[in-house]
């Protein structure tokens, strides 16, 4: 069968903030004389093959994960990854994996993206603007303080 090289490229770094969605792109080029119009991508958190795969199946990310589906992945050549409400404890190197089909199977890596999460700057601002807004408010109607809080 004919040969078929993949080149998986990844951003360095993503910046997140606790509570937000963060997107890992992940891009490839194919070099070889056929097309593949069949593969997979997968993410892994700190090395390849660690069996610390990302995925909604993964303890870490249950129900976290969004991935592009197949004609993205194939037409676009994206197999960028989202993870939703990440943590500080998301805050990681993670590797894009991705596999083609064509007559046999190839693989490529990323060279990984360290995605930093941060707690949002803004929580404390929001909760000192609410306590100002309550103190106001509490001088109004001190009755009702506690019961507008959520």
């Amino acid at each position: 069968f004919l040969s078929l090289e993949i080149q998986v490229f990844q951003v360095p770094e993503v910046h997140a903030t606790s509570s937000s969605d963060a997107i890992l792109p992940c891009t490839y080029n194919i070099s070889g004389e056929e097309e593949a119009t069949v593969g997979s991508y997968k993410w892994y958190r700190h090395l390849v093959k660690k069996e610390l795969e990302v995925s909604n199946s993964s303890e870490d990310f249950t129900g976290r994960i969004s991935m592009l589906d197949t004609n993205q992945f194939i037409n676009n050549r994206s197999a960028q990854i989202t993870i939703h409400n990440v943590i500080p404890a998301d805050t990681s190197y993670y590797y894009c994996e991705v596999t083609l089909i064509h007559g046999g199977e190839t693989t490529g890596h990323g060279p990984g993206t360290l995605l930093n999460v941060t707690e949002s700057p803004n929580k404390v601002i929001i909760v000192e603007v609410i306590n100002a807004a309550y103190r106001e408010q509490g001088n109004r109607e001190s009755s009702r303080h506690s019961t507008d809080v959520i």
